[in-house]
């Protein structure tokens, strides 16, 4: 009788009509997958000409998106400034590495490479999830507690007790992508993976992974692509009954990949659609449903043989710019069948239209249709139905909504009842083991009450994606991608954040205690406590990232830049402007790169990414002297006669903390050569040494010169950290304990090297030496509260002490090598499933 109402309501909704003011979805996505577009001067062009018919307000809120993923792309584009599969390149430089830079192969770590320790919080001061985003999430086929979680850049996660605690499967994979998830009903060591982010697309797919051993080591499966294949992996399901079958739906056109062997074999079908979701029928599983990025909706009875559109929709069908679609199947009514069609509204709400089949896909109803649940989802868009239950449906946008009468109805429940709640921007849902699980750009959240209250479940999930740090005074601070700017204190149980949405460059006060300073997308604030004040100059359009620099001992004297530089000397309360003249920045200017002398705070370094320029009065009176010095790093920009400037983006400028005519400039792209440039005469005169060596070719963001004699220099990369002096013969990796992560920034503190990764969070390490006499392992020293994890290699000359649990899992390597002795006292504790070696034998070189 309840079905047969349902019915009923949904013939006498189906004509229901909404406005349609769609200006088009003109983001990233829009270009990549409507227009098929590559080359990202074009793309911005069209963008920039698409937007200009909307009002100031929505084109400021599309620019947030759009320019978010521009800074990303602008890193990793080819020669011609063309969007490839630079996932693919990563990975095979990634595996060059390893056979020709010292310490790049985990069992290679010496001391010299590194003593990394995670320093991120396992939990901030929110109600709802506080980490990096979370794609996809899978339950475990025979346990209810365990649960694994894939990032768009932070690896495959694993928690074995409802999210409490994470453990990261893949620390030896750099950057990352996760958007299917396989396991093995009847042996759970098997795992499938496949990669990349087809949401956002911060990273391409270049394949299917598995593991046959829980983690502990990966291998490739013949479904790979290479950097000519620009694929987008998006959603895998594992057929009911047959673990061998699997389903991948892809986007950037690449249709479904079938296999009934593991990947062994696979077919494709669907070629020249974009995908997004994949379900089977309950009991059924010979039927498949899949739905594309246009709105279609596919069927299969034959297995996955062949797939035939299902064209039987009774809505307002505004297919001009449809986004993501997603598909719901009720395990206790598998006629049923929900599907979700949405669209983002440039700058406003999207509209939805639910449509519902009760015959196995063979007709369909519009149900509902409206705005409740928020805009983008054409990033983030999630459809469930209560396995259980048929009219318990949920939705995610940037909301979570629930209906409990078949869908024609919603109520947001984003935030239960017990105030906690689930972070906005919604990726994934899941019913397992009891509970409602939520993926979103916080994390995970869990519900044992189908949304009426919730509690975070992603304590030690370190998937944060900082962009910009600052450390004073053992306090540390982050801005950070969808989760705003965070501090604490080294050491600390909970962060706190300070400023919402995403976060950029930061700054302690140094001369107030309680002062800070924090950005966002266009504007500028400081901090007085609790209270917060806008400080961005008056009549200054930002650039989105709130370019934004800090004298480097006087906080109360910072820069702002677009076109030309703001300078104020009192804390923002007032600005005076400084032109930059087209001869030190010869193209349209857009300051995206600061640099100050610390001996001399005199000397500034900008650069548009194009150019580089200096001077040694940026606190005249009067405009400052500016010099453009690029030479001969430009020249070599176009040496081949061709304009390749975009594989020579300036990606960042270091200067010698004891002598400010010491520089280093980074390069972006995927050159062999020309990666980093060393001058000693303030880059003058055509000073520049190539001193690229043996690094890997991939973009370059960050660099921090080390204090000292040596010339000490270390540089942030999409494989982590390298670093070299004058004392060694080439670059060696930095790594030893952290996993391998794109570094976004660094900065040197009290003997220790800090940096901010896109996906793994923050992390430290002393400075490179040589060999350290005594290492000392405790609280103190690692206040990572699960002790000791990861693969890592701890020497010295002397003595090595630990009182430092060393947990269990598939990623834990621990080895201590003394000159004299090693001491174990109370505490110390190797938990099952754990490598753990000591031994007497020193630094090895």
């Amino acid at each position: 009788m309840k079905l047969r109402f349902i019915i009923i309501l949904l013939v006498v909704t189906a004509g229901l009509s909404i406005p349609v003011d769609l200006a088009g979805q003109y983001d990233f996505a829009y270009f990549l997958e409507e227009k098929g577009m590559r080359n990202l001067q074009a793309i911005r062009d069209s963008f920039e000409h698409s937007i200009r018919k909307l009002p100031v307000s929505m084109q400021n809120r599309s620019r947030k998106h759009f320019y978010r993923m521009y800074r990303h792309y602008e890193s990793v584009l080819d020669r011609q400034g063309n969007i490839f599969n630079h996932t693919a390149k990563i990975r095979s430089e990634e595996r060059k590495a390893a056979r020709t830079i010292p310490g790049f192969m985990l069992s290679d770590q010496r001391a010299t490479h590194g003593q990394w320790e995670n320093i991120t919080p396992p939990e901030f001061n929110q109600n709802e999830p506080h980490t990096g985003r979370i794609l996809r999430i899978q339950g475990h086929p025979t346990s209810n507690t365990t649960l694994f979680a894939g990032t768009p850049d932070g690896g495959l996660w694993k928690s074995t007790n409802l999210g409490i605690d994470w453990v990261n499967l893949t620390p030896g994979m750099s950057n990352l992508g996760i958007s299917g998830i396989c396991v093995h009903p009847s042996n759970p060591d098997i795992i499938y993976i496949l990669t990349g982010d087809g949401d956002s697309r911060y990273s391409f797919c270049t394949g299917v992974l598995k593991t046959t051993n829980g983690g502990l080591d990966w291998e490739e499966t013949n479904l790979t692509f290479d950097e000519s294949e620009l694929a987008g992996g998006v959603q895998m399901k594992m057929k009911p009954g047959a673990p061998n079958t699997m389903f991948a739906v892809m986007s950037n056109n690449q249709g479904i990949y079938r296999t009934t062997d593991g990947w062994t074999t696979f077919s494709q079908h669907q070629f020249g659609r974009s995908f997004t979701d994949i379900e089977f029928v309950p009991g059924s599983p010979d039927t498949i449903y899949a739905s594309t990025w246009g709105g279609e909706c596919y069927r299969s009875t034959n297995g996955g043989l062949s797939f035939n559109q299902i064209t039987a929709f009774n809505g307002t069908d505004l297919d001009e710019f449809p986004s993501k679609t997603q598909i719901a199947v009720c395990t206790s009514a598998p006629a049923i069948v929900y599907m979700l069609k949405a669209w983002s509204n440039l700058g406003g709400n999207p509209h939805y239209e639910l449509f519902l089949s009760s015959d196995y896909g063979e007709s369909f109803f519009l149900i509902s249709q409206g705005n409740d649940f928020g805009k983008q989802s054409h990033i983030n868009l999630a459809l469930e139905v209560d396995p259980d239950n048929l009219f318990h449906v949920y939705m995610g946008a940037v909301e979570l909504v629930k209906s409990t009468d078949g869908g024609q109805t919603f109520s947001n429940i984003r935030t239960g009842q017990n105030e906690i709640g689930t972070h906005v921007d919604i990726h994934d849902l899941m019913f397992h083991g009891g509970y409602f699980w939520v993926a979103s750009h916080g994390g995970v959240a869990r519900s044992i009450d189908n949304g009426q209250n919730w509690a975070k479940a992603n304590r030690g999930l370190y998937t944060s994606k900082f962009t910009e740090i600052d450390i004073y005074n053992n306090k540390f601070m982050g801005g950070t991608q969808d989760n705003g700017t965070l501090t604490w204190n080294i050491g600390d149980q909970i962060g706190q954040r300070r400023l919402g949405g995403d976060g950029f460059e930061c700054q302690f006060d140094r001369g107030a205690i309680g002062e800070f300073y924090a950005s966002t997308q266009h504007d500028r604030f400081r901090f007085l406590g609790s209270s917060a004040f806008v400080i961005t100059p008056s009549g200054h359009y930002n650039t989105w990232d709130a370019s934004w620099a800090f004298h480097p001992t006087n906080t109360d004297t910072s820069y702002c830049f677009r076109q030309d530089l703001f300078r104020s000397y009192n804390k923002g309360s007032t600005w005076d402007s400084i032109h930059i003249p087209d001869s030190a920045l010869p193209k349209p200017k857009n300051v995206r790169v600061v640099e100050q002398g610390v001996n001399d705070p005199n000397v500034m370094f900008i650069s548009d990414r194009f150019d580089i320029a200096y001077t040694q009065n940026i606190h005249s009176t009067s405009d400052p002297v500016w010099t453009n010095v690029s030479n001969p790093i430009n020249v070599m920009n176009d040496g081949e006669g061709g304009d390749n400037w975009w594989e020579r983006l300036i990606g960042s400028i270091s200067l010698d903390p004891e002598d400010a005519s010491k520089v280093w400039v980074t390069i972006l792209g995927f050159e062999e050569t020309g990666k980093v440039y060393h001058s000693s005469q303030f880059g003058e005169n055509g000073s520049w040494t190539d001193v690229t060596g043996n690094l890997p070719a991939v973009p370059i963001k960050s660099s921090v010169a080390e204090p000292g004699p040596n010339d000490g220099i270390y540089v942030g990369t999409d494989l982590g950290v390298f670093y070299t002096n004058n004392n060694l013969s080439d670059w060696i990796w930095f790594g030893n304990g952290m996993p391998r992560a794109g570094i976004e920034d660094m900065q040197i503190s009290d003997g220790y090297l800090y940096v901010a990764t896109f996906g793994s969070g923050a992390w430290r390490s002393p400075l490179y030496s040589s060999c350290p006499g005594v290492v000392l392992l405790n609280e103190n020293t690692n206040p990572d509260p699960n002790g000791l994890t990861g693969m890592q290699q701890h020497t010295s000359s002397s003595s090595i002490s630990s009182n430092q649990v060393i947990y269990g899992g598939p990623d834990t390597d621990i080895r201590f090598s003394s000159g004299n002795f090693v001491l174990l006292y109370d505490g110390f504790t190797v938990k099952p499933n754990t490598t753990f070696e000591a031994k007497i034998g020193g630094c090895p070189q």
